[in-house]
């Protein structure tokens, strides 16, 4: 499992670096403004699974499982730290058959009192 840097960006705009997703899954820190990137470059469609830690409200811990279509581009996002967050503050990703042909990257919503 590889640890994704979270990445930053602004009004002024930032450049998005993708890196490719880790065959045993990935894991990024979740602050609960954290986006996840993800392109499949894969003519099949894929599933990416987002592991629930912890109850919902209806004290269910479910996972968050996102279809992906074949040769798509997906933003999927923002994620409940109550839900989602492990002990060590992170989500754990995984991907359907392979991490073949996924690039992902996680970037981190501004808060509304962040300046340019």
């Amino acid at each position: 499992m590889a640890t994704l840097t979270v990445q930053s960006t602004s009004l002024a705009g930032d450049a998005l670096t993708v890196t490719a997703a880790a065959s045993g899954g990935d894991e990024f820190v979740n602050t609960g403004r954290e986006l996840f990137y993800v392109v499949n470059a894969s003519a099949s469609a894929r599933t990416v699974t987002f592991t629930g830690q912890n109850a919902s409200n209806f004290n269910v811990t479910s996972n968050s499982a996102v279809a992906l279509t074949g040769s798509s581009t997906w933003t999927i996002g923002s994620f409940s730290k109550d839900w989602f967050n492990d002990a060590n503050e992170k989500v754990q990703v995984t991907y359907s058959d392979s991490a073949a042909n996924l690039t992902v990257a996680v970037i981190q919503m501004p808060s509304t009192t962040d300046s340019l």
